[in-house]
């Protein structure tokens, strides 16, 4: 017979389990509804072509194309053997990202207690960043994945202290730092974190498995380090920066904003009578509730400072960014977590103040407008049911990625193109993969004049056509009408089909 108390537990437990179900149900909902609404955009379109290319060739494409690692591109590689459509390439992201919430219901649970899961788990499952990057193709959903799993089983080895939990520690951070070069950020300051922790209580046991661990990971990050980085130095953009305080308290409560509302929180704020650090605010007096419930160096509260000040000093040198952007997204379990338990701090002292900060933080996630999509699929299709057979087609440099998706997505099939195909088109040269049937992919003409790219689409198309479409995406208004200005003398616009952020125009000799 179980005794009223082992009663109430159990009760309790079922609740809890349910409640888990909820809030991963409604994570399910928010990232599986739009996982094919919007079609690929520039970046989505350039990791297709980054792992559509022969396995061997996978880490060169990728080392000569961006700065990340290769690990997702070869995983996306295998992926695409069941299909190449948006939704199929975009279901990677969106399994890791339901992972990561299930892993910090976990973690809140074990760290500290049941409700701190909750509440972290459904404030990263409605998080309008996470679901945005959940419904991409790239990597950025797997590194919120793989942090929290290796957040997980970092406190397993701390707690248990087994070489297996090490050995998962040591496999998650290595999975993840050949996943995104910023997850080295978290892994590091954690890490060490850690390890001062063991080394002040003179517990030289765990000590020796964390270094044995850590340097092992080290050696197998070395191909990382001699052969891939070497080829992108200098493609990440940073700037080396003084250090400010003003700069790390303003982008802070910035990134903050991201991580509730996403990119338009950021680029296009949609609420002109609410000012940003308002909805920074709720979260600011989560986060101080949180310190004070500090009482052991190891607290998710403490991993959070300490990442964040790290992050910040690593970004003054110019190696990463610090900015309300994707770039930051590795720091959403610890953000989450940290929030999780100032709420419950202050819930212990007044529910009602619990639940009525916790109601100011979720509504912003909830309410924010989804991000602008390039509708390049629609721009397509109706490219292809309007165009005469001997029309020739200028595809502009920021739709040449995605235009040709959506050519290999109504063909079924991808197209055996070289490897970074695209760099070679956007230089002008002329390769046969560069035009065919009367269709041109044009070069890179970013922050040229209306005369100069008129030029360097007469470069490309060589004599004037009589009449010619140009596709358009991923461009601002002003280079689309500075593009159309530089043929105004000759030409007149005779069609202008409008999808979001895309465009087919028709131009027809005067």
């Amino acid at each position: 017979m179980l005794t009223n108390k082992q009663k109430e537990l159990s009760q309790d437990h079922r609740i809890w389990w349910l409640a888990s179900f909820v809030v991963l149900l409604i994570a399910f909902h928010l990232r599986i509804s739009g996982l094919s609404n919007r079609p690929l955009w520039f970046d989505e379109s350039i990791e297709y072509w980054m792992a559509v290319v022969k396995w061997p060739l996978i880490a060169q494409s990728v080392a000569q194309a961006t700065h990340d690692p290769p690990l997702y591109s070869y995983l996306l590689h295998g992926w695409m053997r069941g299909g190449i459509d948006e939704f199929w390439l975009r279901l990677p992201s969106f399994w890791a990202s339901l992972l990561s919430i299930a892993g910090v219901i976990y973690l809140g649970r074990t760290l500290v207690g049941r409700a701190v899961g909750l509440i972290a788990g459904l404030i990263l499952a409605v998080s309008a960043a996470d679901v945005r990057y959940a419904q991409e193709v790239g990597q950025y959903a797997l590194i919120v994945c793989l942090t929290t799993w290796n957040l997980i089983f970092l406190y397993k080895a701390v707690s248990q202290r087994k070489w297996l939990w090490w050995s998962l520690w040591g496999l998650t951070a290595l999975l993840n730092i050949y996943s995104h070069y910023g997850a080295t950020i978290v892994i590091l300051a954690t890490a060490s974190t850690i390890l001062l922790y063991h080394v002040w209580h003179r517990e030289w046991q765990q000590v020796w498995r964390h270094i044995f661990t850590g340097t092992t990971v080290v050696i197998l990050v070395l191909p990382l380090l001699l052969f891939i980085i070497p080829q992108q130095m200098g493609r990440l953009g940073a700037t080396t920066q003084p250090i400010a305080l003003s700069n790390l308290w303003q982008t802070s409560w910035l990134m903050i904003v991201f991580h509730l509302a996403g990119n338009p929180g950021i680029m296009d704020w949609p609420w002109p009578n609410i000012a940003q650090w308002w909805v920074a605010l709720p979260v600011g007096v989560a986060i101080l509730a949180a310190i004070t419930q500090i009482k052991k160096p190891a607290s998710p509260v403490v991993l959070l400072l300490v990442t964040w000040l790290t992050y910040y000093l690593v970004s003054r040198t110019g190696a990463y960014f610090f900015s309300p952007s994707r770039h930051s997204l590795m720091l959403s379990p610890l953000i989450v977590l940290t929030i999780a338990v100032g709420v419950t701090a202050v819930s212990k002292r007044s529910r009602l103040a619990g639940l009525f900060l916790l109601l100011l933080i979720l509504p912003v996630s909830l309410l924010i407008p989804a991000e602008r999509a390039e509708d390049l699929r629609a721009v397509t299709q109706y490219w292809q049911t309007s165009r005469e057979d001997n029309d020739v087609t200028y595809v502009y440099y920021g739709a040449v990625p995605g235009f040709s998706y959506q050519l290999n997505v109504q063909n079924g099939t991808p197209a055996d193109l070289p490897m970074n195909w695209y760099n070679q088109c956007y230089m002008g040269n002329p390769e046969p993969f560069c035009h065919a049937d009367n269709v041109f992919y044009g070069k890179w003409t970013r922050n040229l004049s209306a005369n100069e790219q008129r030029a360097a689409f007469d470069s490309i198309v060589g004599d004037p056509p009589d009449r010619f479409w140009i596709i358009f995406s991923h461009v601002h208004e002003p280079d689309r009408l500075q593009l159309l200005e530089g043929f105004a003398p000759d030409y007149r616009l005779i069609n202008d089909h409008q999808e979001e952020n895309a465009s087919a125009l028709l131009l027809e000799k005067r």
